[in-house]
């Protein structure tokens, strides 16, 4: 039997990193194995629920090169479609539109503009302007201004970013004015600094943030080998009201994620941990099993692999180890 790595960092990081607007680490370094390396041309889930079947189904297209430009999901309640969410994305992987429709009636649908270095410009919300940007080249750094429109005022970000190469953009710092609707004013801040080893790849990255000269948060992240770890502090009024130490650690084809939180009222320290174990036959995954803090919360087993379609069974658990769900996977690639 094979095993392969599956890295990945955890949940409570792709929060902060959507949080702070830095570009940190990227560890997209999924397991691909035989029957993925072809392009996945559908995914449909079913499952009972009192005796009414649901259906979740995922339909993609591919450019000439391969890039995925669009994906539709349907969502079928005992036989009749409930919901329809269209995706479209440009050969980057960066969303072009986005229409949900529920119950025959479009419900949201926003369009998304670039500029001519992939560099998001405006977003359209129901046909109504919400973010547009701004943006002055000068060699290795941009200067950029976003405006955010919403029902509560604007927020107008001034910020710089440099690059490194031709590929990689790592932002330093970033300056906001937010203006309410009261027309009250602040100013938050984001300061990011970044730590290499001998090859130039980014092994560890930190940022402050800051509103009218207040803490906010402080979040630290850094990868070693096949460890992860990440510090993430909160503030409010200044002082701080939560702090995260989470720890991911890959063994073989398995990961471990390890989150210390402190109770900052009574000064105790809880921890979680959520466990992750992946069996591989011939490169072929064959059985996944997720755990959290020692209880079983999900199986994925009984894979078939037959010509272009991969098929499997997902079992939910509950607190007592009781199954109360359980749905089958068809996923359909490309001949």
């Amino acid at each position: 039997m094979k095993k392969m790595l599956k890295p990945g960092l955890s949940v409570y990081l792709t929060i902060a990193l959507a949080f702070s607007g830095c570009s940190l680490i990227d560890d997209d370094n999924d397991v691909t194995i035989t029957t993925e390396r072809k392009m996945l041309l559908s995914q449909l889930r079913e499952w009972t629920v009192d005796g009414i079947v649901y259906q979740e189904k995922e339909e993609y297209k591919y450019d000439a090169n391969g890039n995925r430009i669009k994906k539709e999901t349907t969502h079928i309640d005992d036989g009749i479609v409930s919901s329809v969410t269209t995706e479209e994305f440009n050969a980057n992987g960066d969303p072009l539109e986005y229409v949900f429709i529920n119950d025959g009636e479009v419900k949201e649908k926003n369009k998304y503009r670039y500029d001519q270095h992939g560099r998001e410009v405006t977003v359209y919300q129901n046909d109504k302007l919400i973010r547009e940007s701004r943006y002055e080249y000068n060699g290795n750094t941009v200067n950029f201004s976003t405006t955010q429109y919403t029902d509560k005022g604007t927020k107008k970000t001034d910020g710089t970013e440099v690059y490194t190469d031709s590929d990689l953009k790592y932002m330093v710092s970033s300056k906001s004015e937010v203006v309410e609707a009261d027309g009250q004013k602040s100013i938050e801040e984001i300061k990011c600094s970044y730590k290499y080893d001998g090859n130039g790849n980014i092994i560890e990255t930190t940022t402050e943030s800051t509103s009218d000269g207040i803490p906010t948060w402080f979040i630290q992240t850094s990868i070693d080998g096949y460890q992860s770890i990440t510090l993430i502090i909160s503030y409010y009024h200044g002082e701080e009201n939560m702090n995260l130490y989470d720890e991911t650690v890959y063994t073989d084809s398995n990961r471990e994620i390890i989150s210390y939180y402190k109770n900052v009222a009574t000064g105790a320290w809880g921890t979680n941990i959520s466990e992750e174990y992946y069996e591989y036959d011939n490169g072929y995954l064959i059985e996944s099993t997720f755990y959290y803090n020692n209880i079983l919360t999900s199986k994925n087993t009984n894979f078939v692999y037959k010509n272009n379609i991969k098929t499997f069974t997902s079992y939910s658990y509950d607190e007592n180890g009781e199954i109360f769900q359980t749905s089958y996977y068809t996923l359909t690639y490309e001949q």
